[in-house]
């Protein structure tokens, strides 16, 4: 120990260096260590995750998105053998919406209209409503744990209303379920029902906004699409 640390004395310069170099490397390490694992977890906590595929939209070399027009999941649903379920998520490009429930009112950019199988195809942990239901109904809505909170003060909400500003019809709270992980490829605060749109606007092919998702049990069963 005592030879150690006489060497370190006498050569500083270089022992700086090696011992700098040697402490870089170690951080470097743990860096990478620490990213791949929150990477890996990713999607995890979705038990049909192996399962569950995201239709990408590709037009050429120069054009591949993970999104798909409004009525491509129900026509792919019915042509393409193989094909488990089927859920849309849907979200107006760098919208903001501002809700509303008396007083408390705010902003919001995390909500997504969601067909009511979601629950299905992807896993939550609900506090309160029927997963089954939920998202049955027009004007129907899912908050997450925070939401609830952040409007209401406390979870028990199924029952009540919600507003979203400019629309007459409010949205009945149906549900309550926990915050997703961050390790999540998408967030929300509120889940509004699908059939909350117009058949107009779900039927329209030039709207190419939409995620969409199928469960598929043996993917090399199904033909390319």
């Amino acid at each position: 120990m005592l030879g150690a640390w006489r060497t370190i004395r006498n050569n500083k310069a270089h022992s700086w260096i090696s011992i700098s170099g040697l402490g870089i490397a170690i951080a470097v390490c743990a860096l990478i260590t620490m990213f791949v694992g929150d990477e890996w977890k990713y999607d995890k906590f979705n038990t049909n995750g192996s399962h569950i595929y995201r239709a990408v939209m590709n037009l050429g070399e120069e054009f591949t998105n993970p999104v798909t027009p409004m009525p491509f999941a129900q026509s792919a649903f019915a042509e393409v053998p193989g094909l488990e379920q089927t859920v849309r998520l849907f979200k107006n490009r760098n919208a903001n919406a501002l809700f509303e429930n008396g007083d408390k009112k705010f902003y919001e950019s995390r909500f997504l209209y969601a067909d009511s199988n979601v629950f299905s195809v992807f896993t939550f942990q609900f506090i309160s409503g029927d997963p089954v239901t939920a998202l049955q109904q027009p004007h129907t809505v899912v908050l997450n744990e925070s939401t609830a909170l952040k409007y209401f003060g406390n979870t028990n909400v199924v029952g009540k209303a919600i507003y979203m500003h400019g629309e007459n019809d409010g949205y009945k709270v149906t549900g309550v379920v926990k915050d997703f992980p961050e390790q999540s490829h998408f967030h929300f605060n509120f889940l509004l029902s699908f059939n909350s749109l117009s058949q107009e606007h779900k039927n329209n092919w030039l709207i190419p906004y939409i995620f969409t998702y199928f469960v598929i049990k043996d993917a090399g069963a199904v033909p390319a699409m």
